[in-house]
């Protein structure tokens, strides 16, 4: 394995720095994770104005650098637009609900794997399990797990299951939506943050099950 990554924000660890790329996942899972779960915040809106989330996100793919692009432009945006973008598209009253039982009824019931108890934050508490916004924050507490302990471990498993049964069944399904119906900068942006986090997380979960971690019989 290569050095650990320094954090040079504008370029990619190596692909077998796992725990460099496990990080940035996880980085980029907390700040949609909010996004998906509450409308944007003064916050949020100040981190736009001054640039560096949207200049230095953590994943530099090229999805994940047009979504990052398209945050720039949205620290113009009016705030109520962002907020009604979020109201119809994402929130509670919403038809177009991330949570995975209603978007996509058609994918299959997720293996106990995927539902292993994990302390949530508090802003999540009240969301279902299959919420885009808890599906995120356990892909990316999970991910910094699994590669911190030798495999076969619990954790890597675990990592391995909410990636292939619940994020990558419901990120594309919520990009599409916002893709399509998004009114605003700030959403157009967050549907091609996910392309990144999805295609980042797959790839780490076939890393973790790889030749770098072998799993024993």
């Amino acid at each position: 394995m290569t050095a650990p990554d320094s954090f040079d924000p504008f370029s990619a660890p190596a692909p077998d720095d796992l725990p460099a790329r496990a990080t940035r996942l996880a980085t980029a899972c907390a700040v949609v994770s909010m996004l998906a779960a509450n409308p944007p915040s003064p916050v949020l809106r100040e981190n736009l104005h001054e640039g560096a989330m949207t200049q230095r996100w953590p994943l530099r793919d090229a999805a994940s650098l047009a979504g990052a692009e398209e945050l720039g432009a949205a620290a113009h945006e009016s705030p109520q637009a962002q907020e009604a973008d979020w109201r119809e598209l994402i929130g509670l009253a919403s038809v177009t609900r991330p949570v995975l039982s209603a978007l996509v009824p058609q994918a299959p019931p997720a293996p106990a794997e995927a539902e292993a108890a994990l302390p949530s934050p508090s802003h999540l508490a009240l969301l279902p399990h299959d919420h885009l916004a808890v599906v995120l924050s356990r892909t990316g507490s999970l991910a910094v797990r699994a590669v911190a302990q030798p495999a076969p471990s619990a954790q890597a498993t675990a990592f391995v299951a909410t990636v292939r049964h619940l994020l990558t069944p419901l990120a594309p399904a919520v990009s599409q939506v916002l893709r399509a119906q998004a009114a605003t900068h700030l959403f157009h942006g967050v549907a091609s943050l996910l392309d990144g986090i999805a295609a980042e997380a797959s790839s780490l979960a076939e890393a973790v099950q790889g030749p770098a971690r072998p799993c024993t019989p």
